[in-house]
């Protein structure tokens, strides 16, 4: 070997030396750039935690953001990949029911939740709820108004047992006039038949009283 070649590969190992251990310094000082939930801008040396949602995607919609958002697909809503569980009635009123349950049920599990993650996975479920209710908004204040006039003629007729109710002119008929039912044949004026209408509304009508009107 030459003396010009020794210096040459003393050079090369040299060279490649340092190349490797600037590589090495580089991988140890990558720093990660993140946003969290809330939209705090963070910095680390290792990866962002996987549930910290990005910049692009915390924008905020209904006080939740966009990743715990309640999402339809294929038929079907989703919270977070969670799927929500819808019922199949023909009835109204049941359905109603069911929905201010839920909303309540996931209303009060948010409260007890100590995880943020969790929590806000709670909340889009009870978002979803709410927002459903609200389709049902008319029906809701129909059963209210009934209720509450079936309750009142139920009270007078009540004290009065052979008066009679005329949906017509709105009158109790009581004694001699009562006795005139071709004016008191509309569905309600049975004392019977609002009793038992009154049943099938109570659950509902309750529910609606105590957990949507406070």
């Amino acid at each position: 070997m030459s003396k010009l070649q020794a210096p040459r590969g003393r050079l090369f190992l040299f060279t490649l030396i340092s190349v490797l251990l600037l590589e090495t310094g580089t991988v140890q000082a990558k720093v990660y750039k993140w946003v969290d939930a809330q939209g705090q801008v963070h910095y680390s040396q290792t990866p962002p935690p996987k549930a910290i949602v990005t910049a692009k995607d915390s924008e905020v919609m209904t006080g939740l953001s966009r990743k715990y958002f309640p999402r339809e697909k294929d038929g079907e809503t989703y919270c977070a990949g969670e799927k929500l569980y819808k019922i199949k009635s023909y009835d109204v009123e049941n359905t109603i029911y069911f929905l201010i349950e839920e909303k309540d049920r996931f209303e009060q599990l948010v409260g007890a939740e100590s995880d943020t993650e969790r929590r806000d996975v709670l909340r889009c479920k009870a978002q979803y709820y709410t927002n459903e209710l609200q389709q049902h908004s008319n029906r809701i204040d129909q059963i209210r108004r009934e209720y509450e006039t079936l309750e009142k003629r139920r009270v007078a007729m009540e004290k009065s047992k052979d008066g009679c109710y005329s949906d017509k002119d709105k009158t109790l008929y009581v004694g001699e006039e009562a006795r005139d039912m071709v004016q008191c044949l509309d569905r309600y004026d049975s004392l019977n038949e609002i009793e038992q209408r009154l049943r099938d509304l109570k659950k509902v009508y309750f529910a609606i009283k105590e957990k949507l009107d406070g």
